[in-house]
């Protein structure tokens, strides 16, 4: 008799025929800047985006983008456009997430990565999420760090 590695199992389960398929979705939420980035930050700003995801049964792989916004009181706005490749570990309805890309801002393009968890629920072909994300981008000679508070809806298909 043959053993089944963990590893085997968990592949069949990822990489199964027995995946959900595609998804494509928008969110939108508030951005919090947490460092001081030009010396006058006030305060964040609205943020939004789209993802484009495929679904397998535990874990979901896409792309996301969008705009995050920060508002400066004497110096002008700065924004940032992530494409980041991420992950997504779903725990029934709460989830997991983490990804990494380029951050492209008015002061140049950066590499940084995001990670945060939230809940997500479903109606057939429609799922609902809010959430939250930590992002780290690198580069200037100091780093950014933001916290994303988000709620979204995704298509799937």
């Amino acid at each position: 008799m043959r053993r089944i590695s963990v590893i085997t199992i968990i592949f069949i389960l990822l990489f199964s025929g027995a995946a959900y398929g595609f998804k494509i979705g928008g969110f939108a939420g508030y951005n919090i800047y947490l460092e001081d980035v030009s010396g006058d930050v006030t305060k964040g700003g609205l943020a939004y985006g789209g993802t484009i995801t495929y679904s397998l049964i535990l874990l979901d792989v896409g792309l996301l983008s969008g705009y995050f916004p920060m508002l400066s009181s004497t110096t002008s706005d700065f924004y940032t456009i992530p494409v980041l490749a991420y992950g997504k570990l779903g725990l029934g309805p709460v989830y997991l997430m983490g990804g990494v890309g380029v951050y492209f801002a008015d002061g140049g393009d950066n590499f940084g990565f995001a990670i945060g968890g939230g809940y997500k629920a479903g109606l057939g072909i429609i799922g609902i999420n809010i959430g939250a994300l930590y992002h780290n981008i690198s580069g200037g000679g100091s780093d950014i760090s933001m916290l994303t508070l988000l709620g979204g809806i995704e298509l799937g298909f």
